[in-house]
């Protein structure tokens, strides 16, 4: 099941055998990995309004412990995870983005400051694509969903949304407009309480 699966891909990392015995734990699994090779590459998105718990997942998802401060994205941030099923002895490499709708640096100089923490929602439907900047503009530029087509290549997406906060289940329902027919989706729901 998904949910199996995204239990089993957030799991403590137990480092495998048939690397030197003086080489660090990361590089003794990464070192048995390239030696089998990658049989499949996966890409999952996750997406949702701010404070809903994304990246959150992402950092489990990495095996990391879960952290209570909330600390809000710059940028879309990727990793990828090297996942094995059960008894199969096929590896799989999925690559998990961490998406977020508008970068904190991608807003001009005249619109940057602190916006604070959402309260409620008060954004139209979807964010407009920006317009192609000028070259003085682009070290100011941040990785996000308006900027990169994040469907792209994409095998699933993850939505998550707050129950407290009920604009969030609608920054989902109108995203869902937006994912190709052809991508599984699991929408998660989370209720965080910073």
């Amino acid at each position: 099941t998904a949910m199996s699966f995204l239990w089993n891909l957030g799991g403590a990392k137990k480092p495998q055998g048939g690397a030197k015995p003086s080489s660090p734990p990361h590089f003794q699994s990464m070192n048995v990995a390239f030696r089998r090779g990658v049989q499949y590459n996966m890409k999952v998105i996750i997406r949702g309004d701010v404070m809903t718990g994304k990246s959150s997942l992402f950092r489990r998802l990495q095996g990391a412990e879960f952290n209570r401060n909330y600390i809000s994205t710059p940028q879309i941030e990727v990793s990828n995870i090297q996942w094995k099923y059960k008894d199969s002895p096929d590896i799989i490499k999925v690559e998990i983005w961490d998406v977020v709708d508008r970068a904190k640096n991608a807003t001009p100089s005249s619109e940057k400051g602190d916006i604070g923490i959402k309260l409620e929602h008060n954004v139209s439907k979807r964010p407009a694509k920006r317009e192609a900047a000028p070259a003085d503009e682009l070290s100011d530029m941040g990785l996000d969903a308006s900027t990169v087509n994040v469907y792209r290549n994409c095998h699933a997406a993850i939505f998550m949304f707050d129950v407290t906060k009920p604009w969030t289940f609608e920054y989902v329902v109108n995203e869902l407009a937006a994912v190709p027919g052809n991508m599984a989706i699991l929408v998660l729901v989370s209720s965080f309480h910073y």
